[in-house]
Formats: C-alpha cells, sequence, structure tokens
C-alpha cells in the first residue's frame, strides 16, 4: 500500500474514532490550564501511531510528491469549520369520592428529618401537624426524587402515555393534599417535548418553587448546544447527545406554575443532592478529546516525518497548532431562559485527570445557587463508569470507580475521589485514595467525625470496611476490617454514626453488626446467620433494624418479599425478632431505590410499593418493635378504573356496561405501578401514573379521595335497538 493510500486509511479511521467538536482552532477563552493536558494528548496519540506502524524508509521525490499534495488538500478542509447537517382483582373497593381536575396551560415568565421521620409543622388551620419527607442517607443533604410534599400540596413526575393528551408526555402534577377532604390535582404542567420519553428524573421544593431535573436530547443530526437559542455555534455535538435539563418553575400560584429559569447541562444525569438552596449536579460525558483536525494532523505529521521521534512531531505539531486554547471537549452549559450563550462547566485547572484511569467518561459536578442566578461552577474528573458510586456528606462530594489494580494480583479495586464545598458552595478536588474491592452503592459510604467509611466487596472472595482520612491530598487509610464473609458478598450495608451494619449473602443472610467507634481499629462484633437477604437496611429507632429483600430457601434461591426487624441492642447478639413473608415471585421497588421506603414514626406506618403475580400497588403495616408487623390492607389503582366505569354506567343500558369486567380495558401493568407514598397527618398518599388515592390509616386502610388524572376516553355506547338487536 502506498504511503499516500495508508495515511489517508488512518485519517479516516482517527475520524470514525474521534467524536467531532466544532472548529479546529475552537478558543475555550484565554486560560491556558489545558495545555499541558493537550500535549499530554499529542504526544500519547503519537505514541499510538508509531506502536502500529514500523518506521518508514526514506521516500524518494515521487513520495515526497504525494505526501505534499496530501498535507495541502488535508490542510485545507480541516481548516473549514465544521458545520451540522440539515437538519388482577384489586382490593375491596370503597365508594368513589370525585377528584377534582384541572387543566393548567403552562405559561412562561419574561431541613432536616432523617427521612422519613416527619416534618412538623404547626397543627392550625394552614397546614397538617406532620407529614413525610424524602427519605435520604444523611440527614442534613436532601435527595432529589420524583414525589415531594411540603404537607399541604403534593408535587408529582409522571410520564403519562393516556389520557385526552396524545402521545408521550412528561409532566409535573401538583396535588392539593389538605384539608383532605379537598384533596384534589390543581395543575399539570407539561416539560418541554425534547426531554426524552420517561426521562423526568427528580424534583426539589424550595422557597415558593419547584426546580425539575430531567434527560434532554438533541435529536437526529448533528447540532451545538447554542443553536436552540439561535446562537452562533460554538461547538458542534454528535447526534443524540444528552443533556441533563433543570427546569425551575414558580408555583406561587399552584394552578399555573411559570417557568422562571431552565439550565441545559451537556452529559447524562448521574445523581444530585441539595444543600440548603445549592444544587449539586453530578452528569457523566464523553472524555477529553481532541479536535478532529488535530487528530488527522497528528497521523499525517507522524507518516510525514519519517523516524520515530516523539519529540519531532509534538514540536512540528504545535509549531501550528495553539494548543493553549484547543478545545479538549469539556462539558458546557447554558442559561436557556437568559438566552444567552453557553459556558464552560469548568476548565482544565478544576479537571482532575489520571492517564492510569482506563474508563473513558467524564464526571462533572456542578453547583447551581437556585436562591440567585450566580454563574453556575463545577468541577470534574476522569475515569467514571457505569459502576462508578457517588455519596455526599454536607461538606464534601466523593466518587468511587471501579480501578485496574496498580499491582495485578486477582485482586479487584475502587479509587476514590474527594470533592470538597468551599464557602461559596464551588466544589474542589482535594484527595484521593484507594481501596480494595468495588461499592455496592451510595450506602456503601459514609463520612463521621472526619472519616470516611467505606464498605466493599471483592468479587466473591470477601467483604471489607476500610477506613480512611484526609491527609495532604491523599485520602489514607486508617482503619479496616477485613475477611468479612468469604465467598460471599455485600447486598446491604448502612453506617450510622459509630455504628455499623453489613449484609452479605450466597446462600444464607449473614448479618454483621460493626463497632465504628475507633476509626482506627474499627470491628466486627456480632454475627446472624439467617436465610434469605435484606437489600435495604433502616433505622426502626436507635435499637431496631426495619429491613426490606428476598426470602430465600437452603439453597439460596428467591421464595418471595420479605420484611424483617432486628433487635440490635447487644451488638454481640443481634436477633430477628419479627418476620413477615409476602407471595412468592413478589418484590418491591423499594428493594432497589430507597426513596420508595416510607416509614411515618408517628404512626408507625410502613407502606411501600408492591408488585405479586397477579398485583400492582402497595401494601401497608403497622410496625412496632416488640409487637411485630401488622397488616393494614393493600391498594390497588385499578379500583380507580372500577369506580370511573361504574360511575359513567349509572342508568346507562349500554352492552359493554353488562360485561362484568369490561373495565379492564382501561388501563395497562404499568398504568397501576405505585410511583411512591407520602403520609399526611394519618393519611397516606398513594401516587401512579393513574392518579392519586387517598387513605385514612386506622385498623385498616379506608378509601378518602380518589383522583383519577389519566382518565379513559370512553363513554358508555348507546344501546342498539336496530331490529333483533335486543332479543
Amino acid at each position: 500500500m502506498s504511503l499516500r493510500r495508508y495515511a489517508f486509511a488512518l485519517t479516516a479511521a482517527a475520524a470514525l474514532l474521534t467524536v467531532p467538536s466544532g472548529q479546529a482552532k475552537a478558543r475555550v477563552g484565554d486560560d491556558a490550564s489545558c495545555q499541558p493536558l493537550a500535549e499530554s494528548l499529542v504526544r500519547e496519540l503519537v505514541e499510538q501511531h508509531l506502536t502500529r506502524i514500523p518506521p518508514q524508509p526514506i521516500a524518494d521525490e515521487d513520495d515526497a510528491a504525494d505526501k505534499s499534495s496530501l498535507e495541502v488538500v488535508t490542510r485545507a478542509s480541516t481548516d473549514r469549520p465544521s458545520s451540522p447537517p440539515p437538519m388482577p382483582d384489586p382490593a375491596p373497593e370503597a365508594e368513589p369520592t370525585a377528584g377534582g381536575r384541572a387543566e393548567s396551560a403552562p405559561r412562561r415568565a419574561t431541613r432536616r428529618p432523617r427521612a422519613p421521620i416527619a416534618e412538623k409543622a404547626k397543627a392550625d388551620s394552614r397546614g397538617p401537624a406532620n407529614y413525610s419527607k424524602t427519605n435520604t442517607q444523611e440527614a442534613e443533604v436532601d435527595e432529589g426524587d420524583i414525589v415531594k410534599t411540603d404537607g399541604r400540596f403534593v408535587y408529582h413526575l409522571s410520564s403519562n402515555y393516556r389520557g385526552p393528551h396524545p402521545g408521550p408526555r412528561n409532566e409535573l402534577r401538583i396535588y392539593a393534599s389538605w384539608p383532605i377532604r379537598s384533596a384534589r390535582l390543581l395543575a399539570r404542567y407539561a416539560l418541554p417535548g425534547d426531554v426524552a420519553p420517561q426521562g423526568v428524573e427528580q424534583l426539589y421544593l424550595f422557597d415558593g418553587h419547584v426546580a425539575i431535573i430531567g434527560r434532554a436530547t438533541h435529536g437526529y443530526g448533528a447540532r451545538t448546544m447554542d443553536e436552540v437559542g439561535g446562537a452562533a455555534a460554538t461547538r458542534v455535538l454528535p447526534a443524540r447527545t444528552q443533556l441533563t435539563r433543570v427546569v425551575v418553575l414558580d408555583v406561587a400560584d399552584k394552578t399555573r406554575p411559570v417557568l422562571v429559569r431552565q439550565i441545559d447541562v451537556e452529559g447524562q444525569i448521574v445523581d444530585t443532592r441539595m444543600i440548603g438552596q445549592r444544587l449539586y449536579l453530578a452528569t457523566s460525558s464523553d472524555g477529553v478529546r481532541l479536535p478532529m483536525g488535530l487528530v488527522q494532523d497528528v497521523a499525517l505529521t507522524t507518516y510525514r516525518i519519517a523516524r520515530h521521534d516523539v519529540d519531532a512531531i509534538v514540536a512540528d505539531l504545535a509549531s501550528r497548532w495553539d494548543l493553549r486554547t484547543v478545545d479538549l471537549g469539556l462539558p458546557r452549559y447554558r442559561e436557556v431562559s437568559q438566552q444567552a450563550r453557553s459556558r464552560p462547566l469548568y476548565t482544565c485547572e478544576d479537571l482532575v485527570y489520571d492517564a492510569n484511569e482506563r474508563a473513558p467518561q467524564l464526571l462533572n459536578l456542578a453547583h447551581i445557587d437556585l436562591a440567585q442566578r450566580a454563574p453556575i461552577e463545577g468541577a470534574g474528573m476522569n475515569g467514571y463508569s457505569g459502576a462508578s458510586r457517588v455519596y455526599a456528606s454536607e461538606g464534601a462530594f466523593y466518587v468511587a470507580n471501579a480501578h485496574t489494580p496498580r499491582v495485578p494480583n486477582g485482586q479487584t479495586e475502587s479509587i476514590v475521589k474527594k470533592f470538597e464545598f468551599g464557602r461559596a458552595g464551588k466544589p474542589r478536588f482535594v484527595a484521593k485514595g484507594y481501596v480494595r474491592g468495588h461499592l455496592l452503592n451510595q450506602f456503601s459510604m459514609s463520612e463521621y467525625g472526619g472519616f470516611l467509611r467505606v464498605a466493599t466487596s471483592d468479587n466473591w472472595r470477601e467483604s471489607q470496611v476500610h477506613v480512611l482520612q484526609t491527609e495532604g491530598d491523599k485520602l489514607e487509610p486508617v482503619g479496616q476490617i477485613s475477611g468479612i464473609a468469604p465467598g460471599e458478598r455485600i447486598y446491604a450495608v448502612r453506617m450510622m454514626g459509630a455504628k455499623g451494619y453489613v449484609v452479605t449473602f450466597r446462600r444464607t443472610d449473614p448479618l454483621y453488626t460493626l463497632d465504628l467507634s475507633n476509626p482506627r481499629a474499627p470491628r466486627v462484633v456480632g454475627e446472624l446467620k439467617i436465610e434469605g437477604w435484606s437489600s435495604y437496611l433502616h433505622p426502626l429507632d436507635e435499637d431496631h433494624l426495619l429491613t426490606v429483600g428476598q426470602d430465600a430457601d437452603a439453597r439460596g434461591r428467591s421464595t418471595g418479599f420479605h420484611l424483617q426487624i432486628f433487635d440490635v441492642s447487644d451488638p454481640r447478639n443481634p436477633r430477628r425478632t419479627h418476620h413477615e413473608k409476602l407471595d412468592a415471585g413478589s418484590m418491591s421497588s423499594a428493594q432497589s431505590d430507597h426513596h420508595a421506603f416510607m416509614f411515618e414514626p408517628h404512626t408507625k406506618t410502613l407502606a411501600i410499593p408492591w408488585k405479586g403475580s397477579n398485583y400492582w400497588g402497595l401494601v401497608a403495616y403497622h410496625v412496632d418493635a416488640k409487637r411485630g408487623f401488622t397488616s393494614l390492607g393493600r391498594v390497588n389503582h385499578a379500583l380507580m378504573y372500577k369506580q370511573f366505569f361504574r360511575r359513567h354506567c349509572r342508568g346507562s343500558e349500554s352492552s359493554e356496561c353488562g360485561r362484568r369486567n369490561y373495565w379492564w380495558k382501561f388501563f395497562t401493568a404499568q398504568d397501576l405501578d405505585v410511583d411512591r407514598v407520602v403520609a399526611i397527618d394519618g393519611h397516606l398518599f398513594s401516587l401512579s401514573r393513574s392518579g392519586l388515592l387517598v387513605h385514612s390509616v386506622g385498623r385498616r386502610l379506608r378509601q378518602r379521595r380518589a383522583v383519577l388524572v389519566n382518565e379513559p376516553e370512553w363513554r358508555p355506547a348507546e344501546p342498539n335497538l336496530t331490529l333483533g338487536a335486543a332479543w
């Protein structure tokens, strides 16, 4: 193959492997902090080319002419800016109560509980005395969820696929919840159409406003972040680029939410936290990358200089490219509501780049002050992957990445990076450290007394708990528990203050109690082995744990959802005091999402979404540490459709009304999935795509209100009275 054809082939391959990032010399500003990283990336790319291609012989005059013409053609093409191309039988029913329905057209305008402990309010006519809050890991750190309440109103993010609005749409539903007898739908706010179907992720309440976080895409074809607002393009994004959108609504008038702020951030949402009115948004995006024109020039220059001299090749490239200002693809954001141009979320000074990290993506952490329109500040790191885990305390944000072990010995390893929140709220990288094993979820990390505790499993070998302390720019290990449950791995973990609990599983479910009071000498103090496993551990009180999970047989095979109460008053001798097993094959979303777990301590009511073999709804229990579980009943949102059917069939002679189960045609199983349950003054509010059901809590649940939002487009057909039809 001639040198000319070979270089063209490599250039084409480089173009396919590199995401276009706009003009060849697009600037990121006057800051030169990206120069060392750009030089490092260029050098790495040159070395990759040289390792794949043997040294070329000295070219003759014909080859030199070929190379010269090739360089002219390619440089001419890469100097041109890129341009986008054109573009089941329900529970026993109660008498229906008509729920209010309000349709509100959206218009534009130019602390503290360890959840779900109820928030106490002044018990007067202005609101309820108690209501549940989002179940969070840390008392001072709020977490985004799809349902929030302030006691008087309930806010629900839903993906609606039925009803009078054709096609899928994501919407915010606002219900009046107080007084109970007046519970009704007040408004439905449709999110912008480019928010992905089922792309509404989280919401927060603050100071008469609602902040909604969702996933949006640019759609097919290359577009720019600024193109949406009509401004000049600053960067061409690849097709189907993922954005994270923050929508802020003024809900002073609950019937007419007003859009006051919209922010688009490049990258896919990972998680969020809110401390006070400071929102911390974590996203993942493509890794740092050189502009396509520079990538092509690297390939050409590598073969034009006919020797393996990396320094000479890099120097030649640096003479033609200003490596201080090339766009490395760091994420940008845009205040859409201000019609502003996009800005960098952070610069290379705020990027923690480790060349040893093999995962390709960036983890971006943005600080958004929701109380004022200050510029958004952020920081980032490379090495993020789907196996990474994040956790936030009141003063810091931690990211744990599954990492290639520094010394390959068959063990797994994670690298933990710490970002601190400055006085103004801006995240700043401060330290990193290494731990053996991989993490299960956010509960695998916990900060207490200036120390970070990390629970990990090394595949199925064993599990351990590491204690790390920040010393300079390192997270240094100061204490460790090793050898926990050989041959098993962690299924649930909870660390609260000086106490810790770990559940492992393979065929049995050992519960380990940990003494973490001395960070330099943590230890296992007790163990209990039973069948099955727990997926989530919740503090019932100081001496008892309430858990959800799956029961199992002696071989470790799941036999159905179960609830357990453990007495841990004597950590050396933990005991399971109560066990409630449900139907075989049943499950609850609370097993994998702790936000779906609702325990209201004032009435000692547990309510969680639950699915059986032929049942979609929720189960509710009165939970007492001494008496155990007392069933309050089950709730199935299919009941709202049955009541709708009966209401419209009163006095009708339609043949449809004579079919006993005709109302089953009005819904799908997904319409009956209960998203969340909230408790307000002795009442349970359960929310699904279909609507809202309100039940009072007594010895049994009793329906008080029903608000069917997704009403079927159905009315009884007139009876056919043609000859012979009625006989």
